[in-house]
């Protein structure tokens, strides 16, 4: 019971959000267009700090094994 009563509660949480936020995006266009070039540089972010990642990671196939397992686990890659 305590799961319904919950799951309501945020049902009207999320719906008062989301008509809160739509009004202000049609009140105020600029707005709209600062969240959303906000979110195409936190997505560039991300996508360059993938990039750096797998650069800097070394190849699978330059892992030594540590054990007859991990041997058997890298064969099999």
């Amino acid at each position: 019971m305590a799961v319904l009563g919950v799951a309501s509660g945020e049902v009207v949480h999320i719906t008062a959000a989301a008509v809160g936020l739509s009004a202000l995006f049609a009140d105020a266009p600029a707005v709209f267009t600062a969240l959303r070039q906000a979110g195409a540089g936190y997505l560039a972010y991300l996508g360059v700090q993938a990039l750096r990642r797998a650069w800097r990671a070394d190849p699978l196939w330059s892992r030594r094994p540590r054990s007859a397992a991990a041997a058997l686990t890298c064969a099999a890659r």
